[in-house]
């Protein structure tokens, strides 16, 4: 084992590659100056303090603050109460919560630092994202400063990146994506390679943290290795080693399903209403989950250079797939060059092969990313898909619409196009005899990475520095309201609106608005007091519809139960601003009949008044325990 560490550092050259040490200490730099402020307990800042951003970090926050309960170390018990959500489940980074709680528990100060921790970990991915992207164009011979720049630059400009401000922070870790492309090129590069069992394991292990991170990162690792090794068999089967093929063809790809088979089996140990979830994913093939088929070559508003922007639609956020003007124009580039009667042979064999297996996986992974039922230029033509395998996965079995999101195939593309552009214009600078001028335009086009970089940086809502919204400042503001209440009376909150989203099921789905998502957290946080209503995870639809239940004529027997072993009075906030209230719940009558009972809810159970100011009522409710 240590003689394979100590392999790795050889091989990554950091004290005897000059070149290797200075990126290192540059992509460093780079990072700390661009997140300092979201590494700094005196700055404090959030990535996303809104919608999905607020709730992640409200999971993660006290999922590491509880203590440690006698029933299950890995369910979050403080939503969704009394049934509660496991880890897993909530979208809080689980390989950075686990540890954090075990450690805090120990450890109390670190709690202090929950945020600070896990932006340490999502920078610390950032800068080892650039560190194998730079390996694996050095590896492919590409020029210094081109190199230099692309895998300074890239990591921040690819599509993952805007999760960070889309509040999927653990989303934002595009490493999942380029440590398998680097694992191909490296073990089909070579025409033979060791195949060491500690070097196995240390991929599973990788992968195991991916599927900790978030569990669409394995799949999406799984897909690109299973994809390129399968493209690379068919490309080179005329003079196929099949025994070779198949043995670096299961090395590469059992390591990801290993660990993902792992944790899938772990989650199914741990996880007590794993019998109760359902089996497919609601909203699989939702427009809004599918790539706009337009939006991978079209620039973002805040682009300074945009060769393409005519699409004058709104998109989704899950379509933020532009590929970047430099692979953009590069390929028009790369097309003249084919045609043109400068061409000559400037690949080897192997490496043309290797380019085109690129390419070729990207356009698979667009066929995929844009859903089965495809709809261009706003929506005035639409077709089905019958190239997508999810077209047919899905007959086969429910379990494939759990990969609901599927415009997130197309984070693979920008990074197989752009390392097909950079690897082809650098062979065609370098070792072609094209008229100086020519390789001098096309010397200086890495510029246009560093342009999309700049709009990137200049636009602060993309490197976005939110205020921390469970701060003490925040909270005290809430404190006032509850204050004079003895609140070891209580055993939970119920708020009023009730909300219950990221059901398995979306007729039992009631999305908050989002100031009142902020506020039931920070009553939460104040009251030690769990509440009962959610926003995360995939709750089960049985315990979505009991919750929901709760302040209808006909509440279901079984959340009765659960909260009478308490024998404990609920305590109910209920919001009088207007904007609360107002949701779009046009997807289903039951989210409706809810909402209804529980604007009359105090009155309904002629509910004790206790106090109330500008914005909140708060009643007790005294359970019936005959």
């Amino acid at each position: 084992m240590v003689t394979y560490l100590k392999k790795i550092v050889f091989e990554l050259d950091f004290l005897s590659n000059q070149k290797m040490l200075l990126f290192c200490l540059l992509t460093i730099a780079f990072n700390l100056f661009l997140y300092w402020g979201h590494l700094s307990p005196k700055q404090d800042y959030l990535f996303a303090n809104y919608y999905d951003g607020s709730r992640n970090y409200y999971a993660l926050k006290q999922y590491v603050q509880s203590e440690l309960p006698s029933n299950s170390f890995f369910k979050l018990e403080d939503i969704f109460y009394p049934y509660g959500e496991y880890v897993l489940y909530t979208d809080n980074t689980p390989c950075v919560a686990i540890p954090l709680k075990f450690l805090g528990h120990y450890f109390p100060s670190l709690k202090n630092y929950t945020f600070q921790i896990f932006h340490f970990y999502l920078v610390i991915l950032f800068i080892f994202c650039s560190i194998l992207f730079y390996k694996l164009l050095q590896m492919l011979k590409v020029n210094y400063l081109w190199s230099l720049i692309a895998a300074l630059v890239l990591p921040s400009i690819c599509p993952q990146f805007l999760r960070l401000v889309n509040g999927h922070m653990n989303l934002a870790t595009p490493i999942f994506i380029v440590f398998p492309i680097v694992q191909f090129t490296r073990y089909y590069q070579e025409q033979t390679s060791t195949f060491g069992i500690w070097k196995w394991m240390l991929s599973v292990l990788f992968y195991g943290m991916a599927c900790l991170t978030h569990i669409y990162l394995p799949v999406l690792s799984i897909a690109v290795l299973l994809v390129l090794v399968l493209i690379e068999g068919v490309l080179n089967f005329s003079s196929l080693d099949i025994k070779q093929y198949f043995k670096k063809g299961l090395y590469l790809c059992s390591t990801p399903i290993v660990a993902f088979i792992i944790i899938a089996i772990f989650y199914g140990i741990i996880d007590e209403y794993s019998s109760e979830r359902l089996i497919n994913g609601a909203g699989f093939n939702w427009v809004e989950w599918n790539l706009v088929p337009e939006a991978i070559i079209n620039a973002y508003d805040w682009n300074i250079f945009k060769p393409l922007d005519y699409i004058s639609f709104n998109i989704n956020g899950e379509s933020n797939s532009y590929v970047g003007s430099f692979a953009l124009l590069g390929i028009l580039v790369l097309i003249f060059y084919r045609i043109s009667k400068y061409k000559t042979a400037v690949f080897t064999a192997y490496n043309e092969r290797m380019m085109f297996c690129f390419l070729i996986a990207s356009l698979l992974f667009y066929i995929v990313a844009i859903g089965i039922d495809v709809h261009l230029f706003n929506r005035s033509i639409s077709f089905k898909n019958y190239l997508n395998p999810f077209f047919y996965l899905v007959k086969i079995s429910d379990v494939f619409t759990q990969f609901r999101t599927l415009a997130r195939f197309n984070w693979p593309i920008f990074w197989l196009l752009n390392l097909v552009v950079l690897y082809s214009l650098n062979q065609i600078v370098f070792n072609t005899q094209l008229p100086k001028l020519f390789r001098g335009l096309i010397f200086i086009f890495p510029i246009l990475i560093l342009i999309d970089g700049y709009s990137f940086y200049q636009r602060e809502e993309l490197i976005y520095e939110g205020s921390n919204v469970f701060s003490e400042a925040t909270l005290n503001a809430q404190k006032e309201l509850i204050k004079d209440l003895n609140l070891t009376e209580f055993q939970a909150i119920l708020p009023l609106p009730i909300f219950v989203a990221g059901a398995s099921n979306m007729n039992y789905n009631i999305d908050p608005q989002d100031g009142w998502a902020k506020d039931c957290y920070r009553f939460n946080m104040i009251t030690s007091l769990p509440i009962i209503s959610g926003y995360a995870g995939r709750i089960s639809e049985k315990n979505a519809e009991s919750i929901m239940s709760f302040v209808t004529s006909n509440p279901k027997p079984d959340i009765l139960q659960k909260l009478k072993k308490k024998e404990k009075d609920i305590l109910v906030i209920k919001s009088k601003l207007d904007s609360r209230w107002n949701l779009n719940l046009d997807h289903t009558d039951f989210p409706k009949k809810v909402m209804e009972s529980a604007r009359h809810f105090p009155e309904t159970k002629q509910l004790e008044w206790l106090k109330e100011n500008d914005k909140y009522i708060v009643y007790r409710y005294r359970l019936q325990y005959q």
